[in-house]
């Protein structure tokens, strides 16, 4: 058997960091992993739709709309399909873009260990939810439909709230 295949025994000191200033932190204010993962995928899907809903509102006018509309003119239910989406972003793009800046910075609160960020988070998460119903009626089918993916989320940062603190 070759020396390198020995097993070698490792020692952790705890004595002497070698001028390692970074093992002199506490595990105490180290982000999870996990919340790390968190706020990550939060900042892409928020910055996202921050990008594309800006988007919309700085370059989509009713002329752009009219040429979409001629394109799937052949198609009456993509059209109707169209018409409904465009409708739902013109009284509802402002208040969505508005609730994802915020997100990011509850998100980034979050990341700094605070559980005000928190708190924040889900009372955005709340009002996103119900920024839909500006436009179409409330039913509960729809309602759960849009609160899945946010309570999963709101409860996988309530699992690293006991990291937060203030």
């Amino acid at each position: 058997m070759n020396e390198i295949d020995e097993e070698i025994d490792v020692f952790d000191d705890n004595d002497n960091n070698f001028g390692n200033s970074s093992n002199t932190q506490s595990n105490n204010d180290e982000k999870p992993v996990f919340l790390k993962v968190l706020c990550i995928l939060s900042w892409i899907f928020s910055g996202f739709n921050v990008f594309t809903l800006t988007f919309y509102n700085l370059f989509i006018n009713e002329e752009s709309k009219n040429e979409m509309l001629k394109i799937m003119s052949k198609d009456e239910n993509s059209l109707n399909q169209i018409k409904e989406q465009l409708t739902f972003l013109d009284v509802t793009s402002k208040w969505i873009l508005f609730l994802f800046i915020f997100e990011i910075l509850f998100v980034f609160m979050i990341w700094n260990l605070k559980k005000i960020g928190f708190y924040g988070y889900v009372t955005v998460q709340i009002l996103l939810i119900l920024v839909n119903f500006l436009v179409y009626p409330f039913t509960y089918s729809l309602f759960f439909e849009l609160s899945i993916l946010p309570m999963i989320f709101i409860f996988m940062y309530g699992t690293n709230l006991k990291y937060m603190n203030r």
